[in-house]
């Protein structure tokens, strides 16, 4: 895992990136095909897949925190995020305005503050596309394709999903979080690593356009 983090920050080249991949790097493994629902997590997974059918396009700001044991203070970055079909553009406005924007198969990251950009062909890096892909997949309401990976526990009366990875050498987490709001709108996912560590993504100000019946 370390390995595959200095791999995306050397082709990437900034601090920005590797902050905003370490947060979403579990979802790497998440990229096998589509099971049939098991009883355990056909519930909120489904009422998430339905409420979502037809779904179009998602905007929404976003804030994310990070916490290691061996900082004082946690990471926080803030910006927004727009999915429109399968197009995902993710913007940081906060420490640095930085764009990260996925179409296809390729990734653009602009620098903003530093008026630079630079294109990655995500065919070439598929641990990118993998993140990049499995973040468009949860977004979009696709969430049975975590099931496969994990053991499921619902709390319906909390909109809450705790999901725990089947085999640990595969997914070095200790639980994945996802609360999901009326309507059923993300609201925030949050990552628990094993050292003390965790990864929370606050989704906010969610619009959600549909496909006209």
């Amino acid at each position: 895992m370390n390995r595959l983090i200095r791999t995306m920050s050397s082709v990437l080249g900034s601090g920005n990136i590797s902050r905003f991949l370490i947060a979403l790097l579990p979802t790497i493994i998440l990229c096998g095909p589509v099971p049939c629902l098991g009883a355990e997590g056909k519930d909120l997974v489904r009422w998430y897949k339905e409420k979502n059918r037809g779904l179009v396009a998602v905007k929404a700001d976003v804030k994310q925190v990070r916490r290691l044991p061996f900082l004082e203070k946690s990471l926080v970055s803030e910006g927004s995020m727009s999915l429109d079909g399968e197009r995902l553009i993710w913007r940081m406005e906060r420490p640095e305005k930085t764009v990260y924007d996925v179409e296809g198969q390729s990734l653009t990251i602009r620098y903003e503050d530093l008026g630079t950009e630079k294109t990655v062909d995500l065919r070439q890096e598929p641990v990118m596309w993998a993140v990049f892909r499995n973040l468009r997949d949860i977004l979009s309401g696709r969430l049975e394709t975590l099931l496969p990976f994990f053991s499921l526990t619902q709390k319906p009366d909390k909109k809450l999903l705790v999901l725990t990875p089947r085999h640990e050498s595969l997914v070095p987490l200790k639980t994945i979080r996802i609360l999901l709001g009326g309507e059923a709108v993300l609201r925030a996912v949050r990552f628990d690593g094993l050292e003390e560590d965790w990864t929370e993504i606050q989704f906010s100000n969610v619009h959600r356009t549909f496909r006209k019946p």
